[in-house]
């Protein structure tokens, strides 16, 4: 008697956890310019492409700050995100021994200081937080300026945030400043 009492009593916080689900709920972005299933973040799509119009070689892109909630799923998102104007630059292929954690923002992943390497290049995004930056092919580490120190998420066995620049034309590197979103 106790289990099928207990059962009864769950039943109904089962059916409404599992809810209804619209069938053309996909989790993707919607009709409404929501980037996130639903959340409308306020962001603008912008096109950064013609930024690359005057480059021989180089890489062009948009640089984003994102913070607050971006955890996949149903439910309000606190998450946010907006273009910066910051410096851009591409370094030789940097690895962790080129480069000093910056200490100033202890809960900033990704924040270094690179005080023994000159960028080949360096440029500032614009309003957008578009830019365009010119870069001989090859390889290159491409890094935003946050707060004096460089930014870089991404890393691999042929160094930090590096990127292969084609040896004519250029290719598209976006950079999200994210140490402050959780996903």
């Amino acid at each position: 008697m106790k289990l099928h009492l207990r059962i009864l009593l769950a039943l109904p916080l089962v059916l409404f956890a599992c809810g209804d689900k619209d069938d053309d709920d996909t989790g993707g972005p919607s009709d409404s310019g929501t980037t996130d299933g639903g959340t409308d973040t306020g962001t603008v799509e912008v096109d950064c492409a013609s930024r690359a119009a005057d480059l021989g070689t180089g890489v062009y892109g948009r640089v984003m700050w994102r913070e607050g909630n971006w955890m996949p799923g149903d439910g309000a998102s606190s998450g946010e995100e907006w273009p910066l104007a910051v410096a851009v630059a591409g370094f030789p292929p940097l690895t962790t021994a080129d480069t000093v954690a910056a200490e100033d923002k202890p809960e900033a992943y990704g924040r270094y200081l690179v005080p023994d390497v000159a960028p080949l290049a360096t440029t500032t995004a614009d309003a957008d937080g578009c830019y365009a930056l010119e870069l001989p092919g090859g390889n290159a580490s491409v890094v935003a300026d946050d707060d004096g120190a460089w930014y870089c998420n991404s890393f691999s066995a042929a160094g930090l945030c590096v990127v292969t620049v084609p040896p004519e034309g250029a290719v598209q590197v976006d950079i999200t400043v994210d140490y402050m979103a959780a996903y």
